[in-house]
């Protein structure tokens, strides 16, 4: 084993969800998101015209090595027990973003390295990606935010957040919000348990929960 080098380690999860529907949902939603800090879309327009189906995954990647991917289970394998699942994958696949976490010259230590942290390896790459709380109408999210955040300006910044998600990414809301505080005002949805991703009306649905409480 020590005669091979380590360059890709790939961390994966199978959430149910409970139904296909729901699949769909949770990937309608997480491309609301748009790029994140530091991260670019893998695929391109050329991609999808080669038959990448955009609405089966969504995926990032950036330069140090590192890919993040949500997807239909079930549409990439057909298999009866895919249905229902949605996978969620952290790939390293640089020496560099490997050398991350660990300092090991060995590949068989490297590779004992990388199995005792595969949850925390896992998890920082979705938090940075994945904003907490619950998914809710612009009703909803309004009224939540009414009823539990007292301070004035916070509560305005919030709503302010949730108009401009309405029609554009998270990424991009945040960059016309020109906040520096940006991050205070998501810890702040967290909170509560209100997602900044809204639920738009052609998704026919009220309510869907964060995937963070399928990963308790």
């Amino acid at each position: 084993m020590n005669d091979f080098e380590l360059t890709r380690c790939d961390f994966t999860v199978n959430i149910d969800v409970g139904s296909q529907k729901d699949v769909v949902s949770y990937i309608r939603v997480l491309q609301n998101i748009g790029k994140v800090s530091g991260f670019e879309p893998k695929f391109d327009e050329e991609d999808y015209a080669r038959g990448i189906h955009a609405d089966r995954s969504f995926d990032l990647i950036n330069a140090n090595g590192i890919e993040f991917s949500i997807y239909n289970k079930w549409k990439q394998s057909d298999r009866a027990k895919a249905k229902n699942i949605l996978r969620a994958e952290v790939r390293l696949f640089k020496q560099k973003a490997i050398n991350k976490y660990t300092k090991k010259a060995k590949t068989t230590e490297q590779i004992k390295d990388m199995a005792k942290q595969c949850e925390s390896i896992f998890m920082k790459t979705f938090r940075r990606i994945v904003p907490a709380g619950d998914h809710y109408t612009m009703a909803q999210a309004e009224k939540r935010i009414s009823d539990n955040v007292s301070h004035v300006a916070q509560r305005e910044k919030m709503i302010k957040l949730l108009n401009l998600t309405r029609k554009n990414s998270l990424y991009e809301s945040l960059k016309k919000l020109n906040d520096k505080n940006a991050d205070r005002i998501l810890s702040k949805f967290a909170k509560i348990d209100v997602s900044p991703i809204l639920l738009k009306k052609q998704y026919n649905m009220k309510y869907l929960c964060s995937l963070y409480k399928f990963l308790k």
